[in-house]
């Protein structure tokens, strides 16, 4: 018997608002990089460091989250994640001095530890609380906050940094900030350790059915790699989301070397960019979920994240604004929507293999190419400029997409769902006899 639950959509809203503001610590400094910088007198660089730390933390440490899921379960895993989520931003607000950049990376890493059991739980959630077609739009809200707490990140520098040249008003803000952050941490660490559950009654589908009932499976990192979906899969999303951060970490910095000190300019195309993400991720997974045609959406989505990509870099060169937001528009809206269903078709090609480390391997090695892409891509803004750094993003985006090509698709957690439902129906098939002959009802 499979059964579904209202209380799952409880259990997706707080891993959505613990993600969301996780997300929104790691990306809120990058987003201010010319404050900052100035403030802390530090370089770009150094300020892009406040985002990848996170990335070191959460590469170091990926064993011990998974080890926190097996033996903790989904709730043990949120409410590591919403501790370290309010202590990071509790002790950043011991930074405010401009001598105290050091702590202030320390706040960024106690943060982002949380990621190491809140990013690979999404579709561990959608496998335990809801149905096998409400799969891929879980992975996709789940993208869509992320997603839209770096955008609110661009709305800050807009809203509280405006005079950016006092450096009396930055600390101001700075601290408003900070206790911001704080009190939205708190309320999330609250709200966690009293509403979240572990699992409901019964299953919510026939593969976590099937899953329960054969919990003694081999659940070997080797058997992972050995699949040849997984490693096809892998590369495209590991290419995907390193060259998403990057962007991520890069668009103010790539944008004032060409667009000068227009902060229009950057708060419309970071706004745009995060905005149609939010859009593409909770889009794409819808059509997933409706169609179930694999192949077609995740290639499509593909190539059209590359075009886009390449029509921001021929944008930037011809220095059209216009042509610019459409562009990163299209590019957001394909880049995480793909980004969002690779996460839920890697755990549908290596089922019954645990969602948890599935997605764990898939974040940790896209968060290691993470870590020396973004700071090379900084570096090489100044050193050859913003169009061959973008070339090389392109590149690397194509290589993607002939590995995503090379896939087979055998989609084992879609073939048991459609076997055990067809065998569902002909079970719940009533018979009737009438002049003699046995048909159906």
């Amino acid at each position: 018997m499979v059964q579904v639950y209202k209380k799952r959509f409880l259990m997706l809203f707080l891993m959505c608002f613990t993600n969301f503001s996780l997300m929104f610590q790691s990306f809120q400094y990058t987003s201010i990089s010319d404050v900052v910088a100035n403030y802390y007198q530090v370089s770009d660089v150094a300020v892009t460091f406040t985002s990848i730390s996170g990335n070191i933390a959460f590469v170091v440490l990926v064993y011990l989250g998974m080890l926190i899921v097996d033996k903790g379960g989904i709730r043990g895993a949120m409410t590591f994640a919403a501790v370290c989520n309010w202590l990071g931003a509790l002790i950043k607000y011991f930074s405010l001095q401009r001598s105290r950049f050091d702590v202030l990376i320390i706040g960024q890493i106690v943060s982002s530890i949380g990621q190491i059991t809140s990013m690979p739980l999404p579709p561990l959630l959608a496998a335990v609380w809801f149905a096998n077609k409400e799969a891929a739009i879980v992975v996709g809200l789940n993208f869509g906050s992320c997603t839209l707490a770096v955008a609110f990140t661009f709305v800050v520098s807009t809203v509280l940094f405006k005079d950016s040249e006092n450096i009396n008003n930055v600390a101001t803000d700075l601290k408003t900030l900070a206790i911001i952050v704080i009190s939205v941490t708190s309320l999330c660490l609250v709200l966690v350790v009293i509403f979240f559950r572990e699992k409901p009654k019964t299953s919510p589908s026939f593969s976590q059915n099937h899953r329960e009932q054969n919990e003694q499976q081999k659940s070997s990192l080797i058997l992972l790699f050995k699949n040849f979906d997984f490693n096809c899969l892998l590369i495209a999303f590991i290419l995907n989301f390193s060259v998403e951060n990057t962007l991520t970490v890069i668009l103010n910095q790539s944008l004032r070397s060409v667009f000068g000190d227009d902060t229009t300019v950057v708060t419309i195309c970071g706004t745009s960019f995060m905005v149609s993400g939010i859009i593409g991720a909770i889009t794409i997974p819808l059509l997933l979920d409706r169609f179930k045609s694999f192949k077609l959406i995740s290639m499509i989505s593909y190539i059209s994240s590359v075009i886009g990509l390449i029509a921001i870099l021929t944008s930037i060169y011809f220095a059209n604004t216009i042509s610019l937001y459409v562009s990163i528009v299209a590019f957001g809206i394909f880049m995480y929507g793909f980004a969002s269903i690779a996460a839920d078709i890697a755990v549908d090609v290596t089922y019954p293999f645990p969602e948890s480390k599935t997605s764990g391997v898939m974040f940790f090695t896209s968060t290691l190419v993470g870590i020396t892409l973004a700071p090379t891509a900084s570096s090489l803004i100044d050193k050859i400029g913003i169009y061959f750094t973008l070339i090389i993003l392109i590149a690397l985006m194509i290589i993607g997409g002939i590995a995503l090509f090379c896939a087979k698709w055998n989609l084992k957690r879609n073939e048991i769902e459609i076997k055990d439902s067809n065998q569902s129906s002909q079970l719940q098939t009533v018979y009737c006899v009438q002049n003699g002959a046995i048909t159906k009802c």
